[in-house]
């Protein structure tokens, strides 16, 4: 999927570079967000769940990470019709998701001049 930060910047009415640094928070966020749902599904906590899935959507959408915001559009679908049986495999799939999602939003910088946007990007994955 191609991610258009070019529209997302317009709509936003913000550069490319502090653009960045709002994608750089989302990776971070959502990230943190996984590690949590992971314990969370262990304890069957669908509440949490919900509301961090509620979260990774609403911000997905946002900055037109569509992809992402679809995978967790059937996840609360899920959560609401009580069928945690399927949650468990539907959020490795927005896992899944989510790392394709993020590579494609390094490229979408890095095909706007921002070199160093990767080692950027790969830093906050480490924390």
């Amino acid at each position: 999927m191609q991610y258009d930060i070019d529209l997302v910047s317009k709509e936003f009415r913000i550069n490319i570079q502090d653009l960045f640094h709002l994608y750089r928070t989302y990776i971070n966020l959502v990230q943190d967000n996984f590690s949590q749902i992971d314990t969370l599904i262990i304890n069957s906590d669908w509440n949490m769940v919900e509301k961090l899935i509620h979260k990774i959507k609403g911000m997905s959408g946002n900055l037109r990470i569509l992809d992402v915001y679809e995978e967790t559009k059937i996840i609360n679908d899920l959560i609401v019709q009580n069928d945690y049986e399927k949650l468990y495999e539907k959020f490795q799939t927005l896992k899944a998701t989510f790392s394709e999602a993020r590579k494609g939003i390094i490229k979408a910088f890095k095909d706007k001049g921002l070199e160093t946007v990767e080692k950027e990007f790969l830093q906050t994955s480490s924390n």
